[in-house]
């Protein structure tokens, strides 16, 4: 068949020209694909190196002027020990009142036990003895470690992905991170940061299939 001068040329041309498109479209595509979350619907912490309290946290109420009856999940109660220091809040107040563990109850009802707390510390006044309160039993430290606040599916020597912040702070990716001992709001790290890192620790797991996403302000 009779072709004219310069075909086979335009025709190559057109080729990589139609790769070229191809390609731009996908990688719009994948910019397109990449979530874009603002900095006010996040919470993110920054790992730090240092001493750090273990603690279980429960709720109850007063069961006499002095005493605190908490609800403790029994999947926590390994390490609660009668004379351990309990720190005892009250609903929308900011006063705390310290105390220590009196009786740990045997009973499980529920997937709790009841931890008795005698208050050492006088109550703020006009507390409602029916409200609830909160409860805060120190079982341990840990001495010189890396650590971050615990995020909402952080459990005790377990492995999960986390959102890292890059150093320009308009984009985190998921990297691996193992946990040691979990406390009530912080978690130690084993391996996967290191202090001065920032990550996500609100709940991301409607990002469970994304690997990276943008922030913004």
């Amino acid at each position: 068949a009779h072709r004219p001068a310069g075909w086979g040329v335009a025709s190559a041309l057109g080729a990589l020209l139609l790769v070229g498109i191809a390609g731009v479209a996908v990688s719009g595509a994948q910019e397109q694909s990449q979530p874009v979350v603002s900095h006010d619907t996040v919470w993110i912490d920054t790992v730090k190196r240092g001493d750090m309290k273990v603690e279980v946290r429960g709720s109850g109420r007063l069961t006499s002027g002095q005493t605190v009856a908490l609800k403790i999940a029994e999947t926590h109660m390994q390490d609660v020990r009668q004379g351990e220091p309990a720190a005892i809040a009250f609903k929308n107040r900011k006063e705390t009142v310290g105390g220590k563990v009196g009786m740990v109850h045997p009973e499980v009802a529920n997937g709790t036990r009841t931890v008795d707390v005698a208050i050492d510390d006088a109550l703020p006044p006009g507390i409602n003895p029916q409200e609830p309160m909160d409860g805060a039993i120190t079982v341990g430290a840990l001495t010189n470690v890396v650590y971050v606040g615990r995020p909402v599916s952080g459990q005790s020597n377990s492995r999960i992905m986390l959102f890292k912040l890059e150093a320009n702070g308009h984009a985190a990716k998921k990297v691996p991170v193992q946990f040691g001992a979990a406390s009530v709001n912080v978690i130690e790290i084993k391996s996967g940061l290191q202090p001065g890192d920032k990550v996500i620790i609100s709940d991301m797991s409607k990002y469970d299939g994304v690997a990276a996403i943008g922030l913004r302000r």
